[in-house]
């Protein structure tokens, strides 16, 4: 909740994101064009219109700022709405209709200026409403997984953006809306409810609310209003509402897919024993500082080789289980040493590796790996050592297979070194 609560759109990719939330949204079909005609999203009612709008006099009204705002195409009316000076929101609402169609615009316009996506639909909802008191919530889960406090995440009260705040479940309005999950409203709402103390307080006798779900359908929190006078009833008021549950829901849906992906990419790319990067992670970044390497020639990069000597004998000698204690323990070492600029990756078994994208003297990484042998010594691994090649990527003329070969021909010279001293 917290990610989307702070999230803005300040690139290319966050503004197809919200493209597609934003069409998910959309009551009726719609799509979005860029300005010179190209469409940039659809929802599924709206694709039977495409071609249409492909057609010569279609792009025509697409491209044109001086034509009607309307368009006949296959007798339906379509209806343009400006997003930005780079694109246009083309869509079935009839006129009628236009104040749900109408909210989302705000919501565009202040997740442009940077406001969170939670500002943004308050920000919308208020002017669309014009009551005093609106806000965004979450329910807060206790102990055995039920609804049993509301954390008002965004709270808009009167002409500013209040503190946030937290208030009992139970007795309120919202916990008939999350019950009913629909769109709820209550006039003279402090008599209704009389443990809504907050409701009284402010002098609130009108509420309006809807929950919002996440992709299992599981409510997450709700979008309320609240207004010091009853106004008349509008039925647009809960076309407005629906649309911007459902914008919450449908960014929701995507931030969870984001999320998946993410953590689906870092574990393709992580040991799984020492949290360290693994050799699909190393094969890339090496390919990234090779490129990097020939963009910055005024810096180097150094890589290092590591194997664990003695690894065979501590299998053999206290199993396997304090194996893995071992490998999990050098990597944890390995990790605390790096600097910002600097990873660590296993590759499998005993094998380890160092990129550092600055320049580090051979001798202070000899000096580092001794000491890092040392404390696993002082842990109870008495004949562990390391073997250790070093190579910078400007010796390998910044090719990376020469930059590999010659840290691992190294890395080989010094087990053999190791190896003749321990015969």
């Amino acid at each position: 909740m917290n990610a989307i609560g702070t999230e803005t759109f300040d690139n290319q990719n966050s503004h197809d994101k919200l493209y597609q939330a934003l069409i998910a949204a959309f009551p009726q079909a719609a799509g979005i064009y860029s300005a010179q005609g190209e469409c940039l999203a659809s929802n599924a009612a709206f694709l039977p219109l495409r071609a249409a709008l492909d057609e010569s006099d279609g792009q025509v009204w697409l491209a044109s700022s001086n034509t009607s705002n309307f368009l006949t195409r296959q007798g339906h009316s379509l209806h343009r709405q400006i997003l930005t000076a780079d694109h246009q929101l083309i869509s079935l609402i009839p006129t009628a209709l236009d104040t749900a169609a109408a909210s989302l615009l705000p919501v565009f316009h202040a997740l442009r200026e940077g406001q969170s996506l939670f500002q943004a639909v308050v920000s919308a909802l208020r002017q669309a409403l014009s009551w005093r008191w609106v806000g965004v919530t979450r329910f807060l889960p206790d102990a055995s997984g039920s609804c049993s406090q509301v954390e008002v995440l965004v709270l808009w009260d009167t002409d500013h953006f209040a503190a946030s705040l937290h208030y009992e479940l139970p007795g309120m309005p919202c916990a008939v809306v999350l019950e009913k999950r629909q769109f709820c409203r209550f006039d003279e709402v402090a008599d209704l409810f009389p443990q809504d103390t907050m409701a009284k307080a402010i002098g609130a006798r009108v509420y309006a609310g809807k929950i919002y779900v996440d992709d299992n359908g599981l409510p997450l929190g709700h979008v309320f209003a609240l207004h010091d006078e009853v106004p008349a009833a509008d039925p647009h008021i809960e076309e407005v509402f629906n649309v911007l549950t459902a914008l919450l829901s449908a960014e929701w849906r995507a931030l969870g897919a984001e999320t998946e992906l993410r953590a689906a990419r870092a574990a393709a790319r992580t040991d799984a024993l020492t949290g360290l990067w693994n050799r699909r992670a190393f094969d890339e970044d090496l390919a990234e500082l090779e490129q990097h390497g020939r963009r910055r020639q005024d810096q180097d990069a150094v890589l290092m080789l590591i194997d664990l000597d003695g690894m065979k004998k501590v299998n053999d000698s206290k199993g396997h289980d304090e194996g893995d204690r071992l490998l999990s323990q050098f990597g944890q070492l390995l990790a605390t040493g790096c600097r910002r600029s600097d990873r660590a990756y296993r590759f499998g078994g005993d094998e380890f590796a160092l990129l550092l994208g600055n320049t580090v003297s051979p001798a202070v990484l000899q000096t580092r790996l001794s000491h890092n042998v040392q404390k696993l010594r002082e842990a109870g691994f008495a004949d562990i050592g390391a073997s250790a090649g070093i190579a910078a990527l400007s010796e390998a003329n910044g090719e990376r297979t020469q930059w590999f070969a010659l840290a691992d021909a190294r890395l080989y010279q010094m087990k053999q070194q190791h190896r003749a001293i321990h015969k």
